[in-house]
């Protein structure tokens, strides 16, 4: 990222003036989406701030009752099966070719056009191909799967359901605050992973660069019950100050109610907390 004027430095402050900061402690301007209880949303902020010496990691947490509810992952545990699938030597590079067993998982009317085509790891990480990692997950191996959600401390770690499904809508479950921490220990490399597996994760993730900032996300989205839907959006922000890992998640009616809402409420409360 090139060389760019500080983030304003009294606003970090005032959001890493407490360990823990909720809601009701941080006000912007404007109300943001997710401090609105009837938009049933939640957005949790890890910071970790180098702009003061003085100033270690901080958790601000906007509706702190939905941050701490375990929701079904869905493809946002596409970052934690990247990296086992890396560190186990299932896929060698993030640009090998990859392909599924189409006739266990046939192809589904609802499926993008984007999956039809051919992928890699990188590739198939961004446009979330489900078939892809579903067939990863069961080349990895139940029992290496087990270790590395026991080695991450993976939200619950039950993968009881079905290897190639626990995560979406199935027996695994993580908090948006679970999401932080785990994405801030990956990104540290507190798991100790190889250095060739861990150097992909920037790679793989990698969203967006501003003038100021660098995001690195990744979606999830899909049903919980009858006319119940969730969209997660995860990751972190790299500026200047820092770094700042970010997890959100919204409810409603309809899958596309949610994605929609998705980008645009992330983005209201980062800018609103000037790290983009």
């Amino acid at each position: 990222m090139s060389e760019s004027r500080l983030a304003p430095l009294g606003f970090i402050a005032a959001i890493t003036a407490m360990s823990v900061t909720t809601s009701t402690q941080v006000k912007a301007a404007v109300e943001l989406p997710c401090e609105n209880p009837k938009n049933q949303c939640t957005f949790v902020l890890l910071s970790q701030s180098h702009a003061n010496q003085d100033i270690k990691d901080e958790l601000l947490k906007v509706n702190p009752a939905r941050a701490a509810q375990a929701q079904s992952p869905y493809s946002t545990f596409k970052i934690a099966n990247s990296m086992i699938a890396l560190e186990t030597g299932t896929v060698s590079s993030i640009y090998q070719p990859l392909s599924y067993d189409k006739e266990k998982y046939p192809f589904q009317a609802w499926w993008p056009k984007a999956w039809q085509k051919k992928h890699d790891l990188k590739s198939a990480f961004k446009h979330s191909v489900v078939p892809i990692y579903r067939h990863l997950a069961g080349d990895i191996g139940a029992a290496k799967m087990a270790a590395y959600m026991q080695k991450f401390q993976y939200g619950n770690l039950d993968i009881s359901s079905g290897l190639d499904n626990f995560w979406l809508n199935g027996s695994l479950k993580i908090s948006a605050i679970d999401q932080v921490y785990f994405l801030r220990a990956l990104k540290n490399n507190d798991f100790a992973l190889s250095q060739l597996s861990i150097g992909k994760l920037k790679d793989l993730m990698f969203v967006e660069e501003g003038q100021h900032y660098q995001l690195f996300a990744k979606t999830g989205t899909g049903p919980i019950g009858k006319q119940q839907y969730i969209a997660w959006y995860v990751g972190f922000v790299e500026n200047n100050n820092g770094t700042f890992y970010f997890a959100f998640h919204v409810g409603g009616k309809t899958f596309a109610e949610v994605q929609q809402k998705r980008p645009v409420w992330v983005k209201a409360h980062l800018k609103a907390l000037a790290l983009i």
